[in-house]
């Protein structure tokens, strides 16, 4: 049966008008994949919330966001960041398949698009609604660990759904993401967030790694210290602090007797490596890679040498009782180096600009008080994520770079602009 162009014109017309009342449903459900279940549905989650994110961006009706965004340097800085990474990989490119390894980055061209859909529908309680997702992903997590190693007896929490660094850094940022729950105006209980830490804490104990640990002081600063500034209750703030902090350091204490010594072990061995004492196995393996890294960076400075060849590239420059162990790695366990090697210069320039980004965002509202939750939110994203990736690559990674994108989305989405309204009527910076 052929239909005529008659009949096709009404379906043709109706297909936007869909699509555009659907926006609203896909951008939120696409939320809810990345804050609530991230660590339920593992890898799957990065597929089901880029084809969610893709029907938003792609649809005709986003030329009318673009029109009537509010201009934010981040949108450049994401876009040039993807740029420079491209160029490096394009010019280094040995083969055809080399350069599919652009699309791992092609996450950060999803940032402007998602943050104009989201600025053109505000949400009175768009911070409460992210921190409850936040906090019930976090406690999702630690459940998901519960049953791993009480039930499955897993000495490492996350696989096969997702490997065990990714699970731990996500259940801890999203620990930390539900504390705007206590920053964001309004009359709702806010005591209940600060399970939020405490339960992504106890996940990472858990996962049987140890990196992620090592953001816990910088993030434990930045909640204090917004508490602190935010609140009258300066000294029962100060109290709960000290209490939490307390908890904490007992937990860590009782870990090895618990069987969870390994994950305390970060910071004594952050700190023999420091020093020039000894170091374990994993450390050692590590520091090769960083400096074979560095070695390698130096001899091929622009462009590097291709994001499948960075592991290849550093064998000239690891010692010979050592390449066995190196051979089996596929990336640098470094964010930065990871970059150096395989994108040179041009590499380091991406991720400085793409790791500002977020800051640089919300930089201009930095001063009022309906933007300071999401000032906390980017330090805590752009915080966790730089220590994160000491030990670990993370943007680069499909699901850490969609991750990272759609949460600075988030961040200057739902962010007041500079010159609107607050609740009071008051124009913002006046």
């Amino acid at each position: 049966m052929r239909w005529s162009k008659a009949e096709t014109a009404p379906m043709a017309r109706r297909t936007p008008a869909r699509l555009e009342r659907a926006a609203p449903v896909l951008i939120e459900a696409a939320l809810v994949v990345l804050l609530l279940l991230p660590t339920v549905l593992g890898r799957l989650s990065t597929y089901i919330v880029l084809i969610l994110a893709l029907f938003v961006v792609l649809r005709p009706g986003i030329s009318a966001r673009f029109a009537a965004r509010t201009p934010n340097p981040a949108d450049g800085l994401f876009g040039l960041s993807f740029i420079l990474v491209s160029l490096a990989l394009l010019a280094s490119a040995n083969e055809p398949r080399d350069l599919a390894y652009i699309l791992n980055f092609s996450p950060f061209l999803l940032m402007a698009p998602l943050r104009w859909e989201l600025e053109s529908r505000p949400r009175p309680d768009a911070g409460l609604w992210v921190a409850r997702l936040a906090l019930g992903g976090t406690v999702l997590s630690l459940g998901t660990a519960l049953v791993q190693t009480l039930i499955f007896k897993a000495t490492r929490v996350g696989q096969p759904i997702m490997n065990p660094f990714q699970f731990a850094d996500t259940a801890l940022l999203l620990g930390f993401l539900a504390l705007i729950g206590l920053l964001v105006p309004g009359q709702h209980r806010r005591w209940p967030f600060l399970i939020g830490p405490l339960a992504g804490i106890a996940a990472v104990m858990l996962s049987g790694t140890r990196g992620a640990l090592l953001a816990l002081p910088l993030l434990s600063v930045i909640a204090f210290g917004f508490a602190l500034w935010r609140s009258r209750h300066r000294q029962a703030i100060a109290l709960a602090g000290l209490a939490l902090m307390g908890i904490a350091a007992l937990f860590i204490i009782l870990a090895p007797s618990l069987g969870l010594n390994r994950a305390t072990e970060a910071f004594q061995t952050l700190a023999s490596a420091v020093q020039g004492g000894t170091v374990d196995e994993s450390t050692e393996q590590r520091l090769t890679l960083y400096w074979g890294g560095l070695a390698a960076f130096l001899a091929n400075p622009i462009v590097g040498y291709g994001w499948g060849d960075m592991v290849p590239a550093i064998m000239p420059y690891v010692p010979a009782e050592m390449l066995p162990i190196v051979r089996t790695f596929r990336q640098l366990h470094n964010g930065l180096v990871s970059y150096a090697v395989g994108a040179g210069s041009l590499g380091i320039l991406s991720f400085i600009l793409v790791s500002i980004a977020p800051l640089v965002g919300v930089w201009r509202n930095r001063a009022k008080s309906a933007a300071q939750p999401w000032l906390y939110a980017a330090l805590v994203l752009v915080g966790s994520y730089q220590i994160f990736q000491l030990t670990y690559i993370l943007l680069g990674y499909e699901f850490h770079t969609l991750q990272y994108a759609v949460v600075t989305a988030i961040i200057l989405g739902y962010m007041p602009p500079a010159g609107s309204a607050d609740a009071s009527g008051r124009k913002r910076g006046t």
